[in-house]
């Protein structure tokens, strides 16, 4: 016996403005990275600008912020050589 009734999506779409606000929080400081119009409000928009920052050793938290003033997104960044991937140790082996 097949069944001929429909499944709810899975998923429902993000509800989310358009425009967003790129911020570098470090410590007290804010500054400003720029803008995404157009783009979803999703952590993954901010590799660019986290991967910038790891690049001039800059250490703080990359967020999106919308129009309204809420957290989108936001995305931890460590200066470089203490991220996971990027520390390598000495190993030392005895035989």
């Amino acid at each position: 016996m097949v069944s001929t009734t429909k499944r709810p999506p899975r998923c429902p779409a993000p509800v989310s403005s358009t425009h967003h606000r790129v911020e570098h929080w470090s410590g007290g400081a804010v500054a400003d990275l720029g803008s995404l119009e157009g783009e979803p409000a999703h952590h993954a928009t901010l590799a660019p600008y986290v991967s910038f920052l790891i690049h001039r050793g800059q250490a703080g938290v990359v967020v999106l912020v919308d129009t309204a003033g809420a957290v989108a997104g936001r995305r931890g960044v460590g200066p470089r050589g203490c991220l996971a991937g990027n520390c390598f140790r000495q190993l030392s082996f005895s035989y």
